[in-house]
Formats: C-alpha cells, sequence, structure tokens
C-alpha cells in the first residue's frame, strides 16, 4: 500500500501543479508544446498509417506519437488538446517510479527501500519542472530504457532490444 500511496501523491500533486495553478497553466517550452499539439490533432484527425508522408515536420519516432494519438483523440472529444499535451509526461514520471521501486526490488533490496527510492524519483522536483512546467517527455523514453535494463537482467535480451528501440 505504501508504493500505491506514493505514487498517487505523486500523480494528483502533478495533476495541480499542471490544471490546479494558473501560474503553470500553459507553462512550458511553447515551440515543443505547439508542435506536440499539432501533432496529436494530425494524429486524431487522421490517424498514425502515413504520418511521416504527411506535409509537415515530424522529428519524433512511432512510439511517443501513439501517446499522441491518444491525447488527440481525448482533445477532439473534449474540444481541444490545450493542456492534454501534458498528461503523457505526467502519467510517465508516476509510471517510471513504479519502474524504478520494481528494479530495486529485483536487485534484492526490501520493500521499504524500494520504496523510498520510488520516492525519491517521484518526489524529485527536476521531474516536476520537465513535465508538467516544461511539457517535456523525457520520463516517456527513459521508463523504456529502464524496462530494457531490466529485461537484461532477466537474461532477456530480444526484449530488451525491443524496448531499447523503442525507448529511442
Amino acid at each position: 500500500w505504501q508504493i500505491l500511496a506514493i505514487l498517487v501523491i505523486g500523480l494528483i500533486f502533478r495533476l495541480m501543479m499542471a490544471y490546479g495553478f494558473d501560474a503553470l497553466r500553459g507553462s512550458g517550452f511553447r515551440s515543443d508544446l505547439r508542435l506536440f499539439e499539432f501533432w496529436a490533432t494530425e494524429l486524431a484527425t487522421n490517424g498514425p498509417f502515413g504520418f511521416y508522408e504527411r506535409d509537415f515536420f515530424a522529428d519524433y519516432t512511432p512510439g511517443y506519437l501513439y501517446a499522441l494519438w491518444a491525447v488527440g483523440l481525448v482533445g477532439q472529444w473534449l474540444g481541444g488538446v490545450g493542456d492534454l499535451i501534458k498528461l503523457p509526461a505526467i502519467i510517465t514520471d508516476v509510471v517510471l517510479a513504479f519502474v524504478v521501486y520494481r528494479m530495486v526490488l529485483d536487485l534484492g533490496v526490501n520493500e521499504r527501500r524500494a520504496t523510498l527510492a520510488a520516492a525519491v524519483v517521484v518526489l524529485n522536483p527536476i521531474t516536476w519542472f520537465d513535465s508538467v512546467v516544461w511539457g517535456q517527455v523525457d520520463s516517456f523514453g527513459t521508463v523504456f530504457l529502464l524496462l530494457a535494463v531490466r529485461e537484461l537482467w532477466k537474461d532477456r535480451p530480444e526484449r530488451a532490444a525491443i524496448l531499447a528501440v523503442t525507448a529511442a
């Protein structure tokens, strides 16, 4: 229950920061966020097939674009993407904390210390700034990268390769 409580607190805190404070609503690296919003809307309107052949700039690999597609579909239903664009990064910050928790347990550390490791990740102000304030998606690729490392530990190199490619 402790890990669940930490993850829920981390998620609620991030959502409050992103959507509850007027000073932070709409914050972020505008050129990236506008591009993410455009891609999300484009994916929701036309789907992912042929995305890279369309007449616009696209320099992200497909992994994150699937998350943007989901955001775009929700945005269509709600009348616009707006600050929803930060949701994938916010959610993957919390997922990242859980992945760290599982990895630390895999190393043989007790549950209390694994929970502390997850808390360090989810309560780290750098991650708040990166996803909630700045709107960047670094945690998205990091989740897949750490999962790839975990698969290597478990002697599953094929799965590790797939996850590493997805991270890239």
